[in-house]
């Protein structure tokens, strides 16, 4: 994939066994935290990068404005992100890939 997120996730039953050479397997939930020096690469060039390599969902989160900027597949044969939206203070972050997680955006900021 060549980048590497702050934070990202694969589901077990895709995770590859940890002595295996390498992990070829994109995650399903890639998190980017707003950097000064590279957030022009994060709403750009590493998101093209992290949905052409099969990413289901990437979360950008915008520091400064206390905002999540949610790109996800709407469905498994989803051949790109399809379903985008922006979550600022008084909305909830959840993900149909993490069933049962879910964060206040304020909190998430505090």
């Amino acid at each position: 994939m060549g980048y590497k997120p702050d934070v990202w996730w694969v589901p077990a039953d895709r995770r590859l066994d940890m002595v295996a050479p390498g992990h070829d397997v994109p995650p399903a939930l890639v998190v980017e935290v707003r950097s000064p020096g590279t957030w022009r690469f994060d709403v750009g060039r590493k998101k093209q990068v992290y949905e052409s390599a099969g990413a289901r969902e990437l979360w950008l989160v915008d520091t400064p404005v206390s905002t999540v900027l949610v790109f996800r597949r709407s469905g498994p044969d989803s051949v790109a992100f399809d379903d985008d939206g922006e979550l600022g203070p008084g909305a909830t972050l959840a993900s149909p890939l993490l069933v049962g997680f879910e964060i206040e955006v304020d909190d998430l900021f505090a």
